[in-house]
Parts: structure tokens; C-alpha cells; sequence
């Protein structure tokens, strides 16, 4: 294994080497981003050379890159459909980078009444073939928001939190869940990083927006995606600026956040800074039932503090390197450094109580990213990334107290037995991970493009606890490698109109996973996986307005370690557990115009999902574990209207239903008593309103004041098998509907920004994942500062 690590980062370095000797002398480089009038990215505009006919395609996010440019003055043209040209004369100096940011204007040409216009880039991401939703998070940049609460207003996804800042959570996309679903920083794992980079504390000012995925994921994710993902995009910015915040709020509520980038135009060299800091104490009200010790009986609800549920977690990430130079068009060097501490107040359920089990965790991963255009050959871009991670997590259960939902407590007669185990424990483990990512995309025609992606995830976990009086989980290494190859093709006809990629994947699994029971009895299982996936997605623009998409895919999941390990304490591990496999498909259709000042925006999207081997967690007591649900059958639909006047007034609605059902009609040669039951502790309908209000110009010139109001419904589910149990007495997670409000303003040009929230302002009762109580009704105050400038 640490020999192919070697030689995929000589080979890496080569790479560079050959880049630089392949560089053109007698030339220079144009690059640059084409933006709108208010600032937004203008995807797939024109840019064009007069002189030499020389041309190029800016990408989705506006920027573009002319190579190979002989040194003299030229009159470059800049264009799309909707926008007025530029004409824009520049000198282009041998050996060196010329660099320009172009704004278009809009307009709109009338012809025989219909008014076209241009689009902006998050709509352009969502006509992409694949079926996904690009979110705009600059919106949300002055909320309190975190990626969670934005992603729960989309529609198809709900986020089913176990609790408030830092708790466990499950995102339900489509019928799938949990892992099922990958996540993504910028194309890259968030499994690979530690358990303080998570989405519900991923402040949303860090973030450019956000791309969701609703059944074929892109090979340049490089995943084992079973038919979803969420790629975070984080700003991308050719700019000098430094955005900084703090928000503080109920149950002792604090979130700071900070970003910076410095870039020497002349040089390219360029250093990039993140960091984040969350804190909340989590005591919130929760209604349980008291547990008498002496009777045994329960006593009617009643509200309580939680007491034992204090988190905190905190980032640092630096990145140093170049842009636009011979050698790469960018190279950069990064170090993230994460850590958090967690308190356990109660396991899957509420009937045991913690007082002083907690969970921690610290992690160092240092990285490599390179990207290069024209790499070797025109027409081929070239990406790679690398990182080794160093990651530690531990367990404290060391107290004798046994406490109750009041914050009493007695000592146990046995001072060995812990609170949450049956013996004290001080368990941790370290993770050694290794991520390595190379993707490519060559353009063979106009029409044709090629690519291909490799990705290698290895995790190596040992253990130990020093309070166990045998042999713990971990002690021998566990051993999870993970590799996916991908590749496809892009073919666009009838002046791209028509668009579809076709692709096939191939999963690789190598596995080891150590386990020592309760009795001290030892096993070691070994597993390996070799199966190909393949698909396609198409789209037909029938008009500037109206356009249908449709894609199918046979996709695998690999199991991630934390599922097929567990955690050494309250998740159990399963070496049994086999990947997932599912068929998926969807279809569905896009509306978006401009009528005079409306701008109206409307998408549905049907789903199938065939699943073989579904994962899911089952608790058991105060345990749980992941186990494979053998068949299951996801079908539904989803649709939403946006509405937005003369950026005054904003309205939006969503819903999603879905049927999730388990079709394993024989378990250990007898017919199942749920075979084509609707699994439990999953929602079935949903949906979202909100609407905002913006005023310009209130106080200051160039100030904005918004107000919004969000609501969220979520129909009663079961908790349980629906055909197990009495009928007249069913486990339930109540209907909810969840409202919040939020004000902010921004002066200076968005400078100087403040904004106040309140979550659940009418203070319903809101459940979640296997009914476990969230936060009522809270306040967050928020302030925020943005500097940028062209220098």
C-alpha cells in the first residue's frame, strides 16, 4: 500500500515537471471571469479574438482561459445571448498573464412578444442534463443559517436532526439517506474529514452555493454514490477580500466565522485562510417521561433542561501556492486543522441519561491541489488532489453515577461500570486516511468531450482503551480502501439543444475489520468487492423556457468505516454489512421566463429507486448498528414554484412525496411480517414556503433591509414497523409545521451587515430522527463584515 502511495505522488510530481516543459515561450495567456451587471457570474459566454480567430467558451462560473496567445494588441469581444457585446482592446505581453474581469449588461430583445434574457448561473447549473438543483447561498451569507438548515428548504431533501448545534443527523434525499447520499467541499469527501467538519456547523458565509445532485451523480466526483450528492462550493474569487462574523444567540449560541484571501496579481501567488468556531450549551427543553427507580414507572411528560449536552467544534484551513503560472494554472498547498468536543446527554432513546460521557475528536490533514488547462495537448484540463489525514477520536466513560432527566444522580454499587457500558472506559482511536483524486476532461470535437476520473479513499483505524480489562475494538487495525474509476462521454447535437453523457463506473473494495464480543471472543472478517456501474442523463432545451431532463444509472455503495466499524462505544460494528446497490432513474421538467419584471421559475422531478442491500441503523436498548434492509423500492415526486418581482418580492413553495418500501418478501426462509411495509423513521411528505421583501436605498445609499418568513411541514410518519405492535398504539413522530423569521440589513454595499432570526418563533413541538426532541423557539443575532477590491 505505501509503495502505490509513492508512486501515485512521483508520478503526481512528473506530472508538474512536464507541464512546465510543454510551456509556450513566445506567448501569453488571457484570463478572466464575465460577469452580469449585479455581479453574478455570466456561465458560457463568448470571448473572442478578432485578429488571430481565436475564441473560447467561459465555464459555469464565468471564467475562462486563452492559451497560446502571440504577443501584440487585439480587440477581444465578449458575448451571450441576453447581453449587450463589450469590445475590450488588450495587450497581450510574451511570457505573462494578462488578466480582466468583464461585465455584461443585460437586455432584452422583443420577438413577436416574447422577451429573452439571459440567465443567471445558478439556473444555468440546474439545465445541466443531470437532474440538480444549484442553491445561491449569497442569500444567506448575513443568516445565522448553517448548511443544514439551508439544504432543508429544498425540495426532495429533509434533515433529520437528532438534537441542536453538533447532533447526529440523516439527509433524505429521494428515497435515499444516510450515506447513501455523499458529500462534497469543493468536489472533495467530506468523509474524508474529521467529525468537526460537518454540515449542521459549515457556516453558510464560506460558501459560493450549493449543488445538489437527485439520482446520477457526475464522474468528476469521483464517488460511490447509490443516487445523490451535495457538492459545497466555496467562494471563488479572483479578488482580494475578508469576511468575517459572529453570531450569538439562545441556549449560549456562539458561531464565528472567518475568510480571507490575499492574491498578488503580478506573481499569482496567492494565500487563502477559513476558520470557523461553534459553541452551544444545547440546553434546551425536551418534554419526557420521569423513570421512578424504586416502581419502575414512568410518570407523565413534562419539560425538562438538558443539561449534559454542551458542543463545540473549530477549523483553521491555509492555503498557499500559485495561479496562472507556466507550471499550473493552480497550485496550491493547505493544511486544515478541526477538533470538537461533544457531550452525550442520552443514547438512541431518551431512557438512559447521561451526565458526564462525552466524545472528542482532533485532526490534521495536509493536501495538495493542482489544476492545469491545455495540459500537454489543447483541449485538455487536467485536476488532481491529494491529502493524507491524521485523526483522533476518543471516548470518555468514566463516571459511577447513574443519573436521571433532573440532573439527580446516585452511585452505582459497582464502581466499574460505567454510564453508557458495562465497564469504565477511556476508548479512542486514531484514523490514518489517505485521499487521492485525479480527474481529466479533453474536448475531442465542438460537440465531444471525454473524461475520466480516478479515486482512492483508504482509512487504517487502531485502538486501545486503557480502563478495559481485555482486549478492545481496534487493537488489531481495522481496514477500509475504497477505489472508483469513471468514465464518460458528452455529446451535444442540434446546436446544443440536445445534450447527454453517457459514463460507466467501476467499484473497487478491500476490506478488514478486527472484532472482539463482549465474551473476549476474537474474529476477523476480510471482504472484497470488484462490480462495474454504468448510466446516462440527457436533456432537451425545447425552447429558452421549457426544457425536460431524464437519467438512469446501476450505482454501488461502498460502506464507510464509521458504519462498518462502528464506534467503539454505542454503534456496534457489522463486518458482514455488504455494499449497496441500486437502480435509479428520474425525470423531470424546467420552466423559467422573465415576464416584464417577473421572473417566474418553476421544476418537477419524478423518481425510482430499486435498492438491493439498503443500509440502515436499528437501535437495540441504548446500542445500535448499521444492518443491510435486503430489498426496498423508492418512488415519488417532487415540484416547486419560485416567484421573484422586480427583486422586491420573493415567494417560493415546495413539496416532496415519497414511498419507501421494503419489498423483502423472505427472511431466513419465511415470509416476511413488513415485507411491503413503508420503512420507518423516514418522512413520506414534506414541503416548504417562504417569502421575503427587499428594500433598497432605506437608510444609506447603497443599504438593503430584507425580511423573510420560511415555513416547513413535515406530515406524522411512524417511528416503527407500521404492521408490528398493537395498531390502536403506535409509535408516531407527530405532523410539525416550523416557522421562522429573519430581518437583516447591509449598508456600504454590503459592507457592514447585521441581521436578527428566530427559529421556531411559535415554539411548536418539533421531532426528529427516531423522535428524539429539537430546540423550541430561539433568537440569533448576527454581524458581519465584508471587505473587497480589485487589487
Amino acid at each position: 500500500m505505501k509503495v502505490f502511495i509513492r508512486v501515485q505522488v512521483l508520478l503526481l510530481f512528473f506530472l508538474f515537471l512536464f507541464s512546465a516543459a510543454y510551456g509556450q515561450k513566445a506567448t501569453g495567456k488571457l484570463q478572466g471571469v464575465v460577469r452580469d451587471s449585479l455581479g453574478a457570474a455570466v456561465p458560457f459566454s463568448t470571448v473572442f479574438i478578432k485578429e488571430i480567430a481565436k475564441g473560447v467558451a467561459a465555464d459555469e462560473n464565468g471564467g475562462f482561459v486563452l492559451n497560446n496567445i502571440p504577443s501584440g494588441t487585439y480587440k477581444v469581444n465578449f458575448f451571450c445571448q441576453g447581453y449587450t457585446t463589450v469590445e475590450r482592446q488588450l495587450t497581450i505581453k510574451p511570457d505573462s498573464l494578462t488578466y480582466i474581469t468583464v461585465q455584461l449588461r443585460e437586455k432584452a430583445i422583443l420577438i413577436k412578444d416574447v422577451v429573452i434574457t439571459a440567465k443567471s448561473e445558478v439556473a444555468e447549473v440546474k439545465e445541466l442534463p443531470f437532474a440538480v438543483a444549484s442553491i445561491d447561498a449569497k442569500s444567506f451569507h448575513n443568516s445565522s443559517s448553517d448548511v443544514n438548515t439551508i439544504l432543508d428548504q429544498t425540495a426532495g431533501i429533509r434533515i433529520r436532526e437528532e438534537g441542536g448545534l453538533g447532533s447526529g443527523f440523516d439527509l433524505n434525499l429521494n428515497g435515499l439517506s444516510g450515506n447513501q447520499v455523499k458529500f462534497f467541499i469543493d468536489g472533495v469527501p467530506m468523509e474524508f474529514f474529521s467529525q468537526s467538519m460537518s454540515l449542521n456547523n459549515f457556516p453558510a458565509n464560506i460558501i459560493d452555493r450549493i449543488e445538489v445532485y437527485k439520482g446520477v451523480v457526475p464522474i468528476n466526483l469521483g464517488s460511490d454514490a447509490l443516487g445523490g450528492a451535495i457538492n459545497i462550493i466555496t467562494r471563488q474569487s479572483h479578488k482580494n477580500y475578508v469576511d468575517a462574523s459572529y453570531s450569538f444567540g439562545s441556549f449560549n449560541t456562539h458561531r464565528a466565522s472567518f475568510n480571507s484571501q490575499i492574491i498578488n496579481q503580478k506573481t499569482g501567488f496567492m494565500v487563502k485562510s477559513s476558520a470557523f468556531y461553534n459553541h452551544s450549551d444545547n440546553n434546551y427543553w425536551t418534554n419526557v417521561s420521569l423513570h421512578d427507580p424504586n416502581t419502575g414507572k414512568y410518570s407523565e411528560p413534562q419539560d425538562v433542561r438538558r443539561f449534559h449536552d454542551a458542543y463545540s467544534s473549530k477549523m483553521v484551513q491555509l492555503q498557499a501556492g500559485w495561479r496562472n503560472k507556466k507550471l499550473a494554472d493552480e497550485l496550491l498547498f493547505g493544511v486544515t486543522v478541526s477538533g470538537n468536543r461533544d457531550d452525550v446527554q442520552h443514547a438512541i432513546s431518551l431512557d438512559r441519561v447521561f451526565g458526564a460521557v462525552y466524545t472528542k475528536s482532533s485532526s490534521v490533514m495536509p493536501s495538495l491541489q493542482y489544476r492545469k488547462y491545455d495540459f500537454l495537448t489543447k483541449g485538455l484540463a487536467v485536476k488532481a488532489f491529494a491529502s493524507y489525514g491524521m485523526h483522533q477520536n476518543a471516548v470518555s466513560d468514566t463516571s459511577s453515577r447513574q443519573y436521571d432527566w433532573l440532573g439527580n444522580y446516585t452511585i452505582k454499587n459497582n464502581k466499574e461500570i460505567g454510564e453508557a457500558s458495562w465497564q469504565k472506559s477511556l476508548f479512542s482511536f486514531d484514523d490514518r486516511t489517505y485521499l487521492a483524486s485525479v480527474s481529466a476532461d479533453y474536448q475531442l470535437r465542438e460537440n465531444h468531450q471525454l473524461s475520466f476520473n480516478y479515486t482512492q479513499n483508504y482509512l487504517n483505524r487502531t485502538g486501545e482503551d486503557p480502563l478495559r480489562r481485555t482486549k478492545g475494538p481496534f487493537e488489531d487495525p481495522n481496514i477500509l480502501d475504497k477505489k472508483t474509476f469513471g468514465l464518460s462521454h458528452t455529446l451535444k447535437l442540434f446546436d446544443q439543444k440536445w445534450v447527454t453523457t453517457t459514463f460507466g463506473k467501476f467499484y473497487l473494495l478491500d476490506a478488514r475489520v478486527a472484532n472482539v464480543d463482549y465474551n473476549n471472543v476474537e474474529t476477523e472478517v476480510a471482504s472484497d468487492f470488484r462490480k462495474p456501474g454504468f448510466g446516462l442523463a440527457s436533456t432537451y432545451h425545447f425552447s429558452d423556457a421549457f426544457q425536460v431532463k431524464s437519467s438512469f444509472e446501476k450505482a454501488y455503495r461502498i460502506p464507510s468505516g464509521y458504519e462498518m466499524f462502528g464506534d467503539g462505544l454505542l454503534l456496534l460494528n457489522n463486518p458482514f454489512l455488504l455494499p449497496e446497490q441500486s437502480y435509479n432513474g428520474n425525470l423531470g421538467v424546467l420552466f423559467s421566463k422573465k415576464i416584464d419584471k417577473l421572473a417566474v421559475q418553476a421544476e418537477s422531478n419524478l423518481f425510482i429507486r430499486d435498492s438491493k442491500n439498503m443500509i440502515r441503523i436499528e437501535g437495540t436498548g441504548i446500542l445500535s448498528q448499521f444492518v443491510n434492509v435486503s430489498d426496498a423500492r423508492s418512488s415519488g415526486i417532487e415540484g416547486g414554484v419560485n416567484l421573484d418581482y422586480n427583486q422586491f418580492i420573493s415567494l417560493g413553495l415546495n413539496a416532496t412525496y415519497q414511498d419507501i418500501i421494503n419489498t423483502t418478501q423472505y427472511e431466513k426462509g419465511r415470509v416476511s411480517h413488513v415485507y411491503l411495509d413503508r420503512i420507518p423513521n423516514i418522512p413520506y411528505f414534506f414541503a416548504n414556503a417562504q417569502a421575503g421583501v427587499h428594500f433598497r436605498n432605506t437608510v444609506l445609499q447603497q443599504d438593503r433591509l430584507s425580511l423573510f418568513w420560511r415555513g416547513r411541514f413535515i406530515e406524522d410518519y411512524f417511528l416503527k414497523w407500521p404492521s408490528l405492535g398493537d395498531p390502536s398504539n403506535k409509535h408516531v413522530i407527530p405532523s410539525q409545521f416550523i416557522q421562522d423569521i429573519e430581518v437583516t440589513y447591509s449598508a456600504k454595499n454590503e459592507r457592514y451587515n447585521v441581521s436578527f432570526s428566530s427559529h421556531n418563533i411559535l415554539d411548536a413541538k418539533a421531532y426528529d430522527q427516531f423522535r428524539l426532541q429539537k430546540p423550541g423557539r430561539s433568537f440569533f443575532l448576527k454581524i458581519r463584515y465584508f471587505l473587497t477590491n480589485n487589487s
